[in-house]
């Protein structure tokens, strides 16, 4: 770079000298042309320094440049902290998410959209309304849309609405009064030759519940033409495992809901369970029968017998789900081993 304007003022100071001829050289001039020649001397050394240390300045600069890149690819990165908001109970789908999915990160933060809220309590009045016009009915639907909203987030609203339910169906649906175009109830006529067994698995329900339903009814005398209170079941059952909680439902529609309590610190695995016991506990109070509790023991649909698990109220020494005495003789009521079955869900 310096040499391309070094030859050209040379060649300059050249010319100049040609041109004045041999009064370059008098005496009296030569101290001026000493002087010039030196500040070209002195000129192109600064130059020629002043190149040097930038090609040092900018060699520098690529080596310390290297070295921090280097550096910091050796350095592990943090620890991804996120926030995953969900603005409504229909959650987008996961396969057109963009980005890792930190939804089960423990720094992640569940937010309620006020609007669902604000649905949910307005379903919550309606269904009350309902309740004042005694349409039942129509009040557990419109319960359960709103539970379906929110059942998948650990809010009071969700609470509260399990709770209506547990007791509106426990007084109506579960009892043996019947409620005029309950979609979920009706009268039967008992044919000749038809037995409570034959009945409840008709309905996909167990003895013990038709007979709860039905309460003045002999079951070893039972003339045709007698009517029956019946449930159209299935019931089945989904244990919650970090709520600790456990629910009922009859074609989709929850139902009830129980307390439980985990005897072991190794929660149950996840998936699909038969039933593959079921026992009402009972003792003669003067003549009639009553419920003292009851068992009920499950296993993976795959047969795993080391998965088994014992739901039981009162509890006993093989116990894996704790539940109270009451809960556990209606449970073993709703259920039908031979066609009710049991979700463990996280």
């Amino acid at each position: 770079m310096t040499a391309r304007w070094i030859v050209p003022a040379t060649n300059q100071v050249l010319k100049m000298a040609k041109s004045r001829g041999s009064r370059l050289f008098r005496s009296r001039d030569w101290l001026l042309w000493t002087i010039v020649a030196l500040l070209v001397i002195w000129g192109v050394s600064q130059a020629l320094r002043l190149e040097s240390n930038v090609h040092t300045i900018l060699h520098e600069s690529n080596v310390n440049e290297q070295s921090i890149q280097e550096a910091q690819q050796d350095e592990p990165s943090p620890p991804v902290i996120t926030q995953a908001v969900y603005l409504s109970a229909q959650q987008a789908d996961p396969s057109e998410a963009q980005g890792p999915d930190h939804s089960n990160h423990s720094g992640a933060l569940e937010v309620i959209d006020p609007g669902l809220i604000a649905a949910t309590d307005g379903k919550i009045t309606l269904a009350h309304q309902f309740i004042d016009q005694g349409d039942i009915p129509a009040a557990r639907k419109t319960l359960n849309n709103a539970l379906d909203q929110i059942a998948d987030f650990d809010i009071p609203e969700a609470d509260d609405i399990r709770r209506e339910l547990t007791q509106m169906n426990r007084s109506t649906l579960l009892s043996s009064g019947l409620l005029p175009n309950d979609p979920l109830a009706g009268l039967i006529t008992v044919g000749q030759g038809d037995t409570i067994d034959y009945l409840a698995n008709l309905y996909r329900i167990s003895p013990a519940e038709l007979l709860w339903l039905n309460p003045q009814i002999n079951p070893n005398k039972m003339p045709a033409g007698t009517s029956l209170k019946i449930i159209s079941g299935p019931f089945d059952a989904r244990l919650i495992l970090h709520a600790a909680r456990l629910e009922i439902y009859d074609q989709a529609t929850f139902i009830l809901s129980y307390n439980v309590e985990f005897t072991s610190p190794i929660l149950p695995s996840p998936g699909e369970y038969n039933i593959v016991l079921s026992r009402l506990g009972d003792s003669e109070l003067s003549g009639k029968r009553a419920i003292t509790g009851g068992e009920l023991v499950i296993e993976p649909v795959s047969g795993d017998l080391r998965m088994r698990l014992t739901i039981a109220g009162p509890p006993k020494n093989s116990t894996d789900v704790a539940m109270n005495t009451e809960d556990a003789s209606e449970l073993v009521r709703l259920l039908n081993i031979n066609f009710s079955h049991v979700e463990v869900a996280p």
